[in-house]
Order: C-alpha cells, then sequence, then structure tokens
C-alpha cells in the first residue's frame, strides 16, 4: 500500500516493519510469539510474580513489553522503533489473548 506519490506513509512504514520483524526473523529466531511469551511468562511466574494475584499468562507479557515501550515513548516520542515495537507487541498480545481463550475453552 502507499500513497498517491507511491511512497508509504509514515504509519503504512511502522506497520510494515512490525508486520516484518513480527513474522520474520524474529518469528524465526525466538518462535511464535504464544511460545516465545509462554516461556517469559515461566520465568517471571517461577519467580514468584504475579498479575492482579494470579498466574502471568502470556498476554501479559506483550501487556509489559507495551508498557516499557509507552514508558520509552515519553522520552523519544518520535523514535520509530518504539512505534514500530508498539506496533509489533500488540499484535502480539492479542494473538496470544485469542489463543489462551480458545485453550480455556477446550
Amino acid at each position: 500500500m502507499s500513497n498517491e506519490s507511491g511512497r508509504y506513509t509514515a504509519r503504512e512504514g511502522v506497520l510494515t516493519k512490525a508486520t516484518d520483524a513480527v513474522m520474520g526473523a524474529r518469528n524465526k529466531k525466538y518462535g511464535p510469539p504464544k511460545q516465545d511469551f509462554d516461556r517469559s511468562a515461566g520465568v517471571l511466574n517461577s519467580l514468584g510474580f504475579q498479575f492482579q494475584g494470579g498466574r502471568i499468562h502470556s498476554h501479559h507479557i506483550a501487556m509489559i513489553q507495551v508498557a516499557v515501550k509507552l514508558s520509552r515513548l515519553t522520552s523519544s516520542p518520535s523514535h520509530e522503533d518504539s512505534w514500530v515495537d508498539l506496533a509489533g507487541y500488540a499484535a502480539c498480545g492479542y494473538e496470544c489473548a485469542t489463543l489462551e481463550a480458545d485453550d480455556a475453552q477446550m
């Protein structure tokens, strides 16, 4: 997708980069988001961390990463990589949450 000049808009660029990040090299290196974030959740759970009095799940890891990116954006609001990562973590978090909901119904 591009605008009339044939160039990507800023939002298209961010979304394209986020898609490339979560579907490309990071996915190959760390595995699908649920698998990757489940590992992180397992580490935090084993250390005694909780979310609202319960176990931490994969979608919580995405939420934590979103919080980190939001914090960084408060001091560097024009840093594109943080916006790219934010979009990627949102997509991964949604995927994790829907897969967790599907697992809960089984």
